[in-house]
């Protein structure tokens, strides 16, 4: 039985196989239900920011303040693989971010 049948498509065969992953405002499905490497204080934070974007109708520049407010900046709060938020003035990457937020938060069926 052919498990990956389906995969091959998207299979770059110059990196030995492994799947080429969507980057940017594709990265993540509307249906995402969680994220590896992601710490505890990050997760609790995403979920209730993403519990907001889905219970209001906010702006990006409202998404982009709360996270900013809201989001871990210590080292000690952020997992070992986070990046951190963008700079402020970075409005591509926010506009890319704040984009992913409300995909993944505006699922029809969203639980925890």
């Amino acid at each position: 039985v052919e498990k990956h049948q389906n995969l091959w498509p998207i299979q770059d065969t110059a990196t030995n196989g492994q799947a080429l992953l969507p980057s940017g405002v594709n990265c993540c499905s509307s249906r995402t239900v969680s994220f590896h490497y992601v710490e505890y204080r990050e997760c609790v934070v995403l979920h209730d920011i993403l519990r907001t974007v889905n219970e209001k109708d906010l702006e990006e520049e409202e998404i982009r303040s709360m996270m900013i407010d809201v989001w871990p900046t210590k080292f000690q709060e952020l997992g070992g693989y986070s990046k951190g938020l963008p700079n402020y003035n970075e409005k591509e990457k926010w506009r890319n971010l704040v984009k992913v937020v409300q995909k993944i938060a505006t699922r029809l069926n969203q639980t925890c």
